[in-house]
């Protein structure tokens, strides 16, 4: 018997049943899809150009770069000890030069100290002779002037054993490399030795009688030579 309230779900339901029937049987009729590769010529995949490869690198790359890795971490750690620049400074040389070093420097300081003391005593002595000089100088200036009214040739040979005595002098002062000092030493040993020449010539005039005026003036030059003489000696061992 018809009944069109029930009619309406029913042909629903029909129509919902064709369509999953329709559904299905486009899923499972895929076998022409699923048939249209075995359809293709068979070059076609020989015609194509060939890609890169893809294929994954095997699992015995990372080992070598591994060893590789750690072999050059070993040498660059290994690097620096063979290059150590401590180990290459010469701290023998280094200390034998020092050594030397000190060394010179005391050796010059004593050189130095010890021309230092040689050259005060050179003053010492020379300031000595330059004393005597003074008193030799005084002596024949003060009997050149008795001589004048009566010569006294005893006087004359006790002022020349002090001539004497300051030749001997001059000549005991220490050798010096100075030329300076050398040259006023030498100024004063000639000095010396002139007016032990017009000494000799003083003695030997007449007792009591006026001194010659040539023997006179002669001992005078030879008195102006050794006054000379004698203060270029002193200035210079003052100067020390």
């Amino acid at each position: 018997m018809y009944t069109p309230g029930r009619t309406r779900p029913a042909a629903i339901a029909v129509a919902v049943l064709v369509c999953a029937a329709v559904l299905g049987g486009c899923g499972g009729g895929g076998g022409g899809a699923n048939s249209l590769p075995s359809s293709l010529p068979g070059s076609l995949p020989g015609s194509l150009p060939s890609l890169p490869s893809t294929s994954r690198p095997s699992s015995s790359q990372p080992e070598t770069t591994k060893t590789t890795t750690e072999s050059t971490t070993a040498t660059v750690t290994s690097s620096p000890q063979a290059s150590n620049p401590e180990s290459d400074t010469p701290w023998g040389w280094i200390a034998a030069s020092a050594i030397l070093l000190v060394l010179a420097l005391v050796i010059a300081g004593w050189a130095f100290g010890r021309r230092g003391a040689s050259r005060k005593t050179w003053s010492a002595q020379a300031l000595e002779a330059t004393g005597r000089g003074t008193a030799l100088h005084d002596a024949m200036l003060a009997e050149l002037i008795a001589a004048t009214s009566a010569n006294r040739p005893e006087r004359w040979s006790s002022i020349a054993s002090t001539a004497d005595e300051l030749g001997a002098s001059l000549q005991r002062l220490p050798d010096t490399p100075a030329d300076r000092a050398a040259q006023t030493m030498q100024a004063a040993l000639d000095a010396v030795g002139a007016v032990q020449s017009a000494i000799t010539i003083a003695r030997s005039a007449p007792a009591g009688a006026p001194l010659d005026e040539e023997a006179a003036r002669t001992l005078r030059e030879r008195l102006e030579q050794l006054a000379a003489a004698l203060r270029d000696l002193r200035a210079y061992a003052e100067r020390g």
